[in-house]
């Protein structure tokens, strides 16, 4: 599985290798293994555009994922794209904000495996399984490190390619609530085309 990873937030500097470690490690406790996978680090006012169009709601989330079926004639195979809320995560757990952006991750895999939490049942079973790997993980590396204040300058742009989220998808437990938006936002993030029926999404 190659992993690309994309910074548009400036709440909090990312361990790229950390980041990247502990989304193999998912990957192996889940068994779900795209040929490509890019993880795009938000902010509310970045990830709140790909919220709506994926499942028409307004307001950020805390975690995106979007799976993309391989197109014939790709030697690739499926690929997948997750989008982190860093702000959400640093507002529901300021003493750990990296266990949390842990656990939105973790709840990225379960959904790249094929499971859903559209019922209570399913989201109990999902929680409890994500509980299990973040166990398996421990201890937990840094995933995030806290800046000393906010950047002025625009975070890098990433290389990876970025596909657009599907035009209709599944809602998972709902946006969490969390601080005002930075005051300064990064740029929006840029969609790539793909056909609609190769798209599945979930917020949430």
């Amino acid at each position: 599985m190659k992993v690309s990873l994309s910074n548009r937030q400036r709440l909090a500097r990312p361990d790229a290798a950390a980041i990247r470690a502990v989304a193999a490690r998912l990957s192996a406790l889940s068994g779900a293994a795209p040929a490509e996978l890019t993880i795009t680090l938000a902010d509310d006012a970045s990830i709140a555009p790909v919220n709506a169009a994926a499942v028409g709601h307004a307001g950020p989330t805390d975690v995106i994922t979007l799976s993309y079926d391989a197109i014939p004639g790709d030697p690739d195979g499926p690929s997948a794209e997750i989008f982190l809320n860093v702000e959400c995560a640093i507002s529901q757990r300021p003493d750990d904000p990296s266990r949390e952006l842990a656990y939105y991750l973790a709840h990225a895999f379960n959904h790249l495996a094929g499971h859903d939490d559209a019922t209570p049942a399913t989201r109990t079973a999902m929680h409890r399984r994500e509980r299990r790997w973040l166990n398996a993980l421990a201890p937990l590396p840094a995933l995030l490190a806290p800046l000393p204040e906010l950047s002025t300058s625009a975070p890098p742009a990433s290389s990876a390619p970025r596909r657009p989220p599907p035009p209709a998808a599944r809602q998972g437990p709902g946006p969490r609530p969390s601080p005002a938006q930075a005051a300064t936002a990064p740029a929006p993030l840029p969609p790539l085309a793909r056909p609609a029926a190769a798209r599945r999404g979930f917020a949430g």
